[in-house]
């Protein structure tokens, strides 16, 4: 897909990755989920070549605030283009020449992206995926809550890591992350009380 894209477009900036890492902790998602993330000029351009190169094949989600599905659903797995302004931080294929995000980071997204529904794959099967990840040691609970953090979600995080910790279903969680995810459940049921 790197090699597609850098023939056209030999001077993008972007990044590629996909949900090989969750794949075995997912209980309802079996198809592969590929994740370009460019420059937000490229977007469109990325997507219907994309959509061309791989059409009946694979579902192709674009934008740039949010994704949407564009073309005919694909069978065999999707892709999804979306922009992206920074890539400091990120880890270099320099073989493929594009940027890798940080396993945290990915499963930041894909749990911004199933709790708003933007993208058909579960919430529940990101949790489990991201408990699964965190109790392995594959993935730090701190370094997702940071780049969940930087989607408005490190609140939500918490509680899963609360929630996840009490029901015995994930280790290796600071005790802080525990602390702040039993506050955040108090406050929403204060809410829910409220009401």
């Amino acid at each position: 897909m790197a090699r597609i894209i850098r023939d056209p477009m030999p001077h993008l900036e972007m990044a590629l990755w996909d949900l090989g890492p969750f794949m075995k902790a997912f209980h309802y998602w079996r198809k592969d989920m590929v994740f370009v993330e460019c420059e937000a000029f490229a977007v469109e351009e990325v997507a219907k070549l994309l959509a061309l190169k791989f059409a009946k094949k694979a579902s192709v989600y674009s934008g740039v605030l949010k994704p949407r599905e564009t073309g005919v659903p694909g069978t065999e797995g999707s892709i999804v283009v979306i922009s992206r302004d920074n890539f400091k931080g990120m880890l270099e294929d320099k073989g493929l020449n594009v940027w890798v995000p940080a396993l945290e980071e990915r499963a930041a997204e894909l749990l911004a992206f199933s709790s708003r529904k933007t993208l058909p794959i579960g919430f529940r099967d990101v949790v489990g995926a991201i408990a699964h990840l965190v109790s392995a040691g594959e993935i730090s609970a701190s370094k997702l809550h940071r780049f969940a953090t930087r989607r408005y979600m490190g609140w939500l995080v918490d509680v899963i890591f609360y929630k996840l910790s009490e029901e015995g279903e994930i280790g290796k969680v600071p005790p802080s992350h525990l602390k702040a995810g039993k506050r955040w459940l108090e406050m929403i049921k204060e809410v829910e009380e409220l009401e």
